[in-house]
């Protein structure tokens, strides 16, 4: 996947959003449609989030955000229960574990003579400092 994927997101949910925004003015009934097209693409955008590359996990999540921060008054209550639940918990989870593997650091072997928090007195930490 590319970058150029994720802004074809952004354009998608933008669109949509105007869509869906122009047929609630006009009362319309039925939206479920647009609800599983909102789940399709944050989804899609999600799976970006936890790609191997972190130009594109940033984007997706950049976009990701952006989408919700902008249309997100759009989406309604039951909606934005399935989304935090079933999308935003797990990406959160997803990106925590990724992070812990990029950042994960061997143990550094104890020095023996350095002096351990609360062992002796000070006068035996300064005798171990001067040699």
């Amino acid at each position: 996947m590319s970058y150029q994927s994720v802004g074809m997101f952004w354009k998608i949910g933008d669109y949509l959003a105007k869509v869906q925004d122009q047929e609630q003015k006009k009362g319309r009934e039925g939206m479920d449609g647009f609800d599983e097209a909102w789940i399709l693409i944050l989804n899609r955008l999600a799976s970006f989030a936890s790609d191997e590359h972190s130009e594109l996990r940033t984007s997706a999540i950049h976009t990701l955000t952006n989408l919700m921060v902008h249309h997100g008054y759009i989406l309604g209550m039951p909606l934005w229960n399935r989304v935090l639940n079933d999308l935003i918990f797990k990406l959160v989870d997803e990106v925590f574990e990724i992070y812990m593997t990029l950042t994960r650091v061997e143990a550094i072997p104890q020095a023996s003579n350095v002096p351990k928090f609360g062992s002796g007195s000070k006068a035996e930490s300064k005798d171990a400092a001067n040699k």
